[in-house]
């Protein structure tokens, strides 16, 4: 599993294998999805295989690989508390901070995570109104210009919105528009894959109890958690 702690790039093909039941079709396609050159998507595979997360076809060992990613799925910096909400309305800040609402299907945009996100996967989480919304950006210098134009929080009560920078980059790139799926959301809104390690990363029993009692969507009805 210290392939996974020490390397993104395998932490990103251990994800892309986790999408859905049978890993993924081709080491090419795969490769041009994550934007990952072939032959680093070979070193993580060679990494996964000896780590014993997939087996000698390369396909996931479940649950046991989605266990190990989970792991270390929030190793990256802390996020960081917004004394202001993302201004929507706004159109000189939406462009300058990136939000990417324009396209937001196969465009790098902020995405909706977290508990916000969790209710809108149908996991019966409790009531959010009162939890300020989670986003994952897609870059390092779009969370810094967050920080200078909303403000950075430093007390709970204080805060208005939770940004960090994705783990992955195909989570920015690959968003799902859960307004479109009939739900009252402005925000694009993380695949459930990422909401179920989340929800694994908490480490109580809760979470877990949420999580092997959630039927979750199509995307992710093989249940790699299982």
């Amino acid at each position: 599993m210290n392939s996974l702690r020490q390397d993104p790039t395998t932490r990103a093909v251990a994800f892309a294998l986790l999408l859905n039941s049978q890993g993924f079709a081709t080491r090419e396609s795969s490769a041009a999805e994550l934007e990952i050159a072939p032959e680093r998507v070979d070193a993580a595979l060679s990494a996964l295989e000896e780590d014993r997360l997939i087996d000698t076809d390369r396909q996931p060992i479940n649950p046991r690989l989605f266990n190990a990613l989970a792991e270390c799925w929030a190793q990256s910096d802390p996020p960081v508390s917004l004394m202001n909400e993302p201004p929507l309305q706004n159109t000189r800040l939406a462009e300058s901070l990136g939000f990417g609402l324009e396209v937001i299907e196969r465009s790098a945009g902020w995405v909706l995570t977290g508990t916000h996100a969790a209710a809108i996967w149908g996991i019966p989480i409790g009531d959010v109104s009162n939890t300020p919304p989670r986003y994952y950006l897609p870059r390092e210098d779009l969370l810094r210009r967050a920080e200078r134009e909303l403000g950075v929080s430093s007390s709970v009560s204080g805060t208005r919105a939770i940004i960090s920078v994705t783990p992955v980059a195909w989570i920015t790139t690959h968003r799902i528009d859960a307004a479109a799926g009939g739900v009252d959301s402005h925000w694009p809104v993380v695949h459930p894959l990422v909401v179920a390690l989340e929800l694994a990363t908490n480490h109580d029993e809760q979470s877990h109890l949420l999580l092997d009692s959630w039927h979750p969507p199509e995307l992710l009805v093989h249940q790699p958690w299982r």
